[in-house]
């Protein structure tokens, strides 16, 4: 069970959740490539003995391209960003958990920053603001705009219902 589905309550209902882009896992597979290639490349120029020590740098390599592979997985597997009926919940993390939740008619500002290469590849960096100035950045995330645009509706959604409210107890 995500941590989403555990902290919501009774009357309240996901109308909207992001995940991690996939661009998080090309720097380790960059990595991996890259020192693939060059491996293989020494393999080919250089004389066996003289390609030992390479080979053991490019192992170094590899190991880092493995590591910052396994990060970016962990990092899509372990983050959760929701839009709920009440509140926006962002959770990352796997061992250092690091949660926000803030209830809609506390949100004042949502950031969405998004590179030239991530509106062509359609993610983007997600900051949502509360009172009080605490907020929730996410890195990343798929489709930011549709975030931004499920939590605008939320807030007009809760601000019709308590406008309605007022007027039918009038």
């Amino acid at each position: 069970m995500s941590y989403v589905q555990k902290v919501i309550g009774p009357e309240e209902d996901v109308v909207y959740a992001a995940q991690v882009h996939w661009i998080v896992l090309v720097k380790g597979i960059g990595h991996l490539l890259i020192g693939g290639a060059i491996y293989l490349a020494l393999l080919a120029l250089l004389p066996t003995q003289e390609t030992v020590p390479l080979a053991a740098v490019l192992l170094l390599w590899g190991c880092i391209g493995l590591w910052s592979f396994i990060c970016g997985v962990v990092e899509m597997k372990t983050t959760e960003l929701a839009v709920t009926t009440k509140r926006v919940i962002a959770k990352r993390g796997l061992i250092r958990r690091e949660t926000v939740e803030l209830f809609l008619g506390r949100t004042e500002t949502i950031l969405v920053d998004q590179s030239v290469l991530g509106r062509l590849l359609g993610y983007g960096s997600i900051s949502v603001g509360g009172v009080g100035g605490r907020t929730a950045p996410i890195r990343n995330v798929i489709n930011p705009l549709g975030f931004r645009r499920a939590v605008v509706n939320e807030v007009e959604h809760q601000y019709q219902s308590i406008k309605a409210a007022r007027g039918s107890s009038q």
